[in-house]
């Protein structure tokens, strides 16, 4: 095959794709799945063995060789609204001269208004084992372990005032801040099982579907059980900070502050250790929980062509909840007070302010359910001239709660996916839109050889400006 005119005709989707403004709204789906990262998160009705662990169990199964396993699947999201990298080595990487940028009066306002207008968030997931075998008659089992911290901040208004100098002379109003943390890791048990099949022996080397013989069709089903370990959680919210000050006349460096705070938190296990890496594996308990995925795969193989398989997927994730019932602790400040004059600044006035600790019962937080339904074509299948192995995928993601990043606002995916085996990758790209109206744009390569070895990598958001997704896999199949 001229491999030249593919790959020129997914350049220009590519360039298409990144010329679109992108911003990466941190949502709730799994960062292990890499090739998902690459193609708009439209894997639901694709992912194949140990790669549908974390995606739609019902695609356990649907792998040509009978044991899968992955090493140590790697993502993470990372980034702010606050500063694209743009602005950060303008205001933190010096003058260029390596002295220290000093910044104008006006550079300091637009610097402390942009931290007031946006958020900072990162999600990292890993999954060290995971692994899933087909056995003959009964289906296909897989087992693994995922590690998951995410964290997301919310800067409140008014910080610039507090930041900018003005709490001497000026009212300060803050309002509406929040800072979101929690860490977990989950021991998955998957299964999946082949209610309709028509398998062929004509299979193709490009993809990891099974084939299925012209007018074949498959469906399958499968779900997921999982033990999940709470190592840490904490969930900070500020409602207002306002401070007025008197200043006398004349010179007198009595002032007086008058403070109304009124700010809550509530943590579970929250101490310096919680977050040490060794701690996603390892560490205490401060909570347990449970979590349900079901999914179903149907595919229609549309002639001989073993590339012309048309599929459809839909799954329910993240059905469950966690409690938290050790170490917790709540701390409420809602009170109004007076600070007179500077010799009222002591350790005890401050630790007022911190409000009350209390041990209090336990509590539980539901997981970020979420549905997805979504499909892919061979573009050749319906356009035999093209002769490029393309295939085009679409996902729906509906958030049924607003718990941590998942979001209740629709999400649409589309990807695009050029096939290649051996040194040659597959190409991938994506793109998402909806949640909260933006868009990410993503690529990555595949590196597949002889469907035995497959390793990826994929990049979102691709102009690196404020949020960025990353992430690797390694998978190796075996025909036992």
């Amino acid at each position: 095959m001229n491999y030249s005119k593919p790959l020129q005709a997914l350049t220009i989707v590519v360039v298409l794709l990144v010329s679109l403004t992108t911003q990466i709204k941190l949502t709730a789906q799994s960062r292990t799945d890499v090739i998902g990262t690459a193609n708009g998160r439209t894997t639901v009705s694709t992912a194949t063995g140990v790669d549908a662990f974390t995606i739609n169990p019902a695609g356990i199964g649907l792998g040509k060789n009978n044991l899968s396993f992955a090493v140590a699947p790697f993502g993470i999201t990372f980034g702010t609204t606050f500063f694209s990298i743009d602005d950060f080595n303008y205001y933190f990487g010096g003058d260029g001269n390596g002295n220290g940028r000093v910044l104008t009066a006006e550079e300091q306002n637009t610097f402390l208004k942009a931290l007031e207008t946006g958020n900072a968030s990162t999600q990292i997931d890993i999954m060290p084992v995971g692994g899933v075998m087909k056995l003959p008659g009964i289906g296909t089992v897989g087992v693994g372990i995922v590690s998951s911290l995410g964290a997301f901040a919310e800067s409140p208004g008014g910080l610039v005032d507090l930041l900018g100098g003005n709490l001497g002379f000026n009212p300060v109003k803050v309002r509406n801040g929040a800072v979101r943390l929690q860490a977990t890791t989950s021991f998955q048990v998957s299964y999946s099982k082949e209610l309709i099949s028509s398998f062929d022996t004509v299979i193709s080397p490009l993809t990891d579907l099974p084939a299925l013989g012209s007018g074949g069709f498959s469906l399958s089903v499968g779900g997921s059980a999982r033990l999940i370990r709470g190592l840490g959680y904490l969930d900070a919210q500020i409602r207002k900070i306002d401070i007025t000050p008197f200043v006398p006349e004349g010179f007198d460096s009595t002032y007086d502050w008058a403070v109304d705070l009124d700010y809550s938190t509530k943590s579970a296990g929250f101490d310096q250790s919680f977050l040490t890496p060794g701690a996603l594996f390892g560490g205490n308990s401060t909570g347990m929980g449970f979590g349900f995925d079901i999914g179903t795969i149907g595919m229609y193989q549309l002639n001989e062509n073993p590339l012309s398989t048309i599929t459809f997927g839909v799954t329910i994730v993240d059905i469950g909840m966690i409690n938290w019932s050790n170490d917790v602790v709540t701390r409420n400040a809602l009170l109004q007070d007076t600070i007179r004059g500077i010799k009222e600044l002591t350790d005890q006035t401050l630790r007022k302010y911190e409000g009350n600790a209390n041990t209090t019962e336990e509590f539980s937080t539901m997981l970020p359910t979420r549905i997805r339904v979504g499909g892919s074509i061979p573009l050749q299948a319906f356009a035999p001239f093209l002769d490029i192995p393309l295939v085009a995928s679409v996902d729906y993601t509906q958030g049924i709660n607003e718990i941590g990043s998942n979001s209740t606002s629709p999400i649409v995916g589309f990807g695009l996916q050029y096939l290649s085996t051996g040194v040659i990758p597959s190409v991938r790209a994506g793109l998402r839109t909806g949640g909260n109206g933006e868009m990410q744009t993503s690529v990555g390569l595949g590196w597949n050889f002889s469907q035995m070895t497959m390793v990826d990598i994929a990049f979102g958001s691709l102009d690196f400006q404020r949020m960025v997704d990353v992430g690797i896999r390694a998978r190796f199949d075996l025909a036992l």
